[in-house]
């Protein structure tokens, strides 16, 4: 039983895909992987690439600009009603990983042909790559909604209409929902640490990564949707902080995308994890939701 990983894509970091982090936003990673998950299934199966159900990553080092990138991957799980890939994006010349995902797709046993008992498993997939701070998958029962998301002391952070761009197939896909909730992350965090962070954050002097993250599509959602986005924290736990951002239908409120994240302040001269001022911990321990994490 093969093991070996397979190039899916190849590029490079570009500058508009880095964020003010200088690094490659994570959108970006999502976006590399939704395009190797596309190779894949033209390749193997002649189809687009289904829509994604489950998704976590690991994010393991930074990819600055210009640096080369090849995304490579294996098929590791099937059952009767969906299909798991493991997928990392590694340096291009070093093939030291930058990310690490593994995506479970809605993909029935009648389409993808895949006898379990001849893939790896999930055992398959590297230390690097495995579960570490998002131990438990995120639950699939007992979800939010906006009402009740509207009654916990979480900040909105996106607002607007799902377009054509963020769909596959017409339905929203991972990358848009990382995209959104990377584009609003800051209002949380502005809203919470206060302006000193805000002010450090626009002269580029501290930052922020994300280190694990995990997100859920609990169900088809088309171009076209309007929807709000609310985040909130979890935990402080030294120098990190574990966030819940749920995006909902702004019409009926039902949950379109949740996702539980782990990230840490960056500094952006020692490119090293920075530590929070008493004041600044003090803030986001006040914020903090007990069980928010899904």
């Amino acid at each position: 039983m093969t093991t070996t990983l397979t190039p899916l894509w190849r590029g490079s970091v570009q500058r508009w895909e880095c964020d003010e982090n200088d690094h490659l936003n994570v959108r970006f990673h999502f976006t590399i992987v939704d395009e190797a998950l596309s190779h894949l299934f033209a390749l193997r199966w002649q189809r687009p690439a289904p829509r994604v159900l489950r998704q976590h990553a690991r994010f393991v080092a930074e990819a600055r600009v210009a640096t080369p990138l090849c995304a490579q991957g294996l098929i590791v799980t099937a059952d009767a009603d969906t299909l798991t890939v493991y997928v990392e994006i590694v340096n291009g010349l070093t093939g030291d990983p930058h990310s690490c995902f593994t995506v479970t797709l809605a993909c029935p046993q009648d389409v993808h042909g895949l006898d379990a008992t001849h893939l790896p498993g999930l055992e398959a997939i590297p230390a690097h790559g495995a579960r570490r701070g998002l131990i438990e998958p995120m639950r699939t029962t007992d979800l939010p909604t906006l009402a009740s998301a509207e009654a916990l002391p979480m900040i909105e952070i996106a607002r607007g209409v799902i377009r054509g761009g963020e769909t596959r197939e017409g339905l929203l896909t991972s990358t848009a929902c990382a995209g959104r909730i990377s584009d609003g992350i800051l209002r949380l965090i502005a809203h919470v640490h206060g302006g000193d962070t805000l002010e450090e954050r626009q002269t580029g002097r501290i930052g922020g990564a994300v280190v694990e993250y995990e997100l859920l599509l609990p169900e088809p959602t088309a171009a076209g949707t309007a929807f709000v986005g609310r985040s909130g924290i979890g935990a402080l736990q030294g120098r990190t902080q574990r966030f819940a951002h749920w995006l909902f239908d702004a019409d009926s409120g039902r949950l379109l995308c949740a996702a539980n994240a782990i990230a840490v302040p960056l500094d952006l001269e020692t490119r090293r994890a920075a530590t929070y001022s008493d004041e600044v911990r003090a803030a986001i321990e006040a914020r903090c939701i007990p069980d928010l994490l899904l």
